[in-house]
């Protein structure tokens, strides 16, 4: 019988980590959601799937401030040859210059805020990086804001999974349900930007 709860599991606190250093850095953010990982992360450890909360928690966060880390200097190496690249009026070049416009009109606390706002906190280690925002000052907005989003879905998850401990057979459309909300604010933005042409 299928069981998703041990095909993510199989992936162990390695994948967990990969997948949170993958968001930004490699852009995956914008098809795995990094709320979708935190959540269900929190809720295999309240199954006994992973060890104790505060582990899987200090991986989540040391992934996603890795991934940062490899997109910031990603965007001050490569920054301005894809800036000038993304002046169409593709869904992602708009959502480029959204962040960038975000980024510059409220500084460098946009960065921790990020996180909380669909896709823009997949482009901000990017943009940080090309706006030449110095890294030290970077870090310093990232990882707080990176610490309380992760804690903050991985003790939900933890909790409703302590809460229904049978909860993980409806695993698979716990997922689809969290990136489906991810997406929709993005979806929106689309529809919305079509209607007006």
């Amino acid at each position: 019988m299928f069981d998703i709860n041990t095909l993510i599991a199989t992936g162990g606190l390695l994948g967990i980590f990969v997948l949170m250093a993958s968001g930004s850095s490699l852009m995956l953010g914008l098809f795995i959601p990094g709320d979708a990982i935190n959540f269900v992360a929190g809720l295999l450890a309240s199954q006994g799937t992973f060890p104790h909360l505060s582990i899987v928690i200090g991986i989540l966060i040391a992934g996603s401030v890795t991934g940062d880390s490899i997109g910031y200097f990603f965007g001050r190496k490569f920054g301005e040859k894809v800036l000038n690249r993304f002046t169409n009026d593709s869904h992602h070049a708009k959502m480029i210059r959204r962040t960038r416009k975000f980024l510059e009109k409220n500084g460098t606390k946009t960065i921790a805020l990020s996180r909380f706002i669909p896709t823009m906190g997949t482009f901000m280690p990017f943009m940080s990086g090309a706006l030449k925002i110095k890294f030290r000052t970077f870090l310093a907005y990232d990882i707080p804001g990176i610490a309380f989003w992760v804690t903050s879905l991985a003790l939900i998850g933890f909790y409703l999974g302590s809460r229904f401990p049978h909860i993980y057979r409806y695993f698979i459309y716990i997922i689809f349900a969290i990136v489906l909300a991810s997406i929709i604010p993005q979806i929106f933005h689309y529809l919305k930007n079509r209607f007006k042409k």
